[in-house]
């Protein structure tokens, strides 16, 4: 994520599928996993909200995915409204994980978004109101 001003890289979002890696947790190749991270500085700019929307179009529409999930941390309130806003639900509350990439255990709430759910809620995005003609 860039900064239109500055060019400034603030963060960064992706889209992992774990059945491809090279020690997989599940054989469901159909199956993102969604993070983002956004810089403190520039929390509340709405980076996070761009850089997972443009991820999750990726994902179900270049990677023909079938489901996204996101763990959100327990504390993240912001994070939580961020895939929430993108149609995600809450699968398991709760939920202790260990960071891929070091730490220790965090308690989070798994969501996750199937992409005919997706694909709904964008078309009723972008149809609009269905507004009926006065009589």
């Amino acid at each position: 994520m860039l900064e239109h001003t500055t060019g400034a890289l603030v963060g960064a979002a992706s889209v992992r599928i774990p059945a491809l890696e090279t020690d997989p947790w599940t054989t469901d190749c159909c199956l993102g996993l969604l993070g983002y991270v956004v810089a403190r500085e520039h929390w509340g700019n709405g980076f996070a909200s761009e850089g997972a929307a443009c991820v999750t179009e990726f994902a179900f529409t270049a990677l023909d995915l079938a489901r996204l999930r996101a763990t959100v941390l327990r504390s993240n309130l912001r994070s939580r409204r961020v895939v929430e806003r993108l149609g995600f639900t809450v699968a398991e509350f709760r939920v202790r994980e260990t960071p891929r990439y070091g730490g220790p255990p965090r308690l989070g709430d798994i969501y996750m978004l199937e992409r005919g759910n997706w694909m709904a809620a964008r078309t009723h995005r972008e149809l609009g109101p269905i507004t009926r003609p006065a009589p």
